[in-house]
């Protein structure tokens, strides 16, 4: 009915009001939620509202890559605080912020050691960093594609003895799981 279809590779396609930000009067249109069959909607450019530049996005906030999995063509881009560190405070870190089972997100300034367990985090020193547990595991996807979860370990080695068990991403639920000592 709203003649626009928006693609979302290897899924199909979902009719909705926008397929690019130019559907959108005065703000970019937000992707529509593969887990729910939800429509893509026109958003006000606010925190969160997806993005295919900053010029949609409110003052303060620019636009940037949430989730990027299969080279991209599972992605969300949304307005946020940050693209990188950089444009952080210092002591805070760019972390992404996501509710997959949503598939809404966005990049925030997050203090160092604020993130919890089974939170998505950037791989690499600054996601440990972010972390409350400091370790930003990797969690395979159909050892396709791999992203970082907030988890207990990352190795045997930090388990006292026990054994670190891998984080999952459930992408029929939309749901995260980070590492755990068992």
């Amino acid at each position: 009915m709203s003649g626009r279809c928006y693609i979302l590779p290897l899924l199909g396609g979902l009719c909705g009001e926008c397929t690019q930000d130019a559907d959108c009067d005065g703000g970019g249109c937000s992707a529509p939620d593969p887990f729910h069959a939800g429509p893509s909607q026109c958003n006000a450019g606010e925190l969160g509202g997806g993005c295919e530049n900053d010029a949609v996005c409110q003052e303060g906030l620019v636009c940037a890559t949430t989730l990027d999995l299969l080279a991209g063509l599972l992605s969300l881009k949304t307005c946020g605080e940050c693209v990188d560190d950089d444009a952080c405070e210092a002591g805070e870190l760019c972390a992404p912020n996501l509710t997959v089972s949503e598939f809404k997100g966005q990049m925030e300034c997050v203090t160092a050691g604020s993130m919890p367990l089974d939170a998505f985090c950037t791989l690499g020193p600054a996601g440990d960093a972010a972390c409350m547990s400091g370790k930003c595991s990797e969690v395979s996807i159909m050892d396709i594609e791999t992203v970082g979860a907030c988890g207990e370990c990352t190795a045997d080695a930090d388990c006292q003895g026990g054994t670190c068990e891998a984080g999952a991403l459930d992408l029929n639920a939309g749901v995260l799981t980070g590492s755990r000592c068992v």
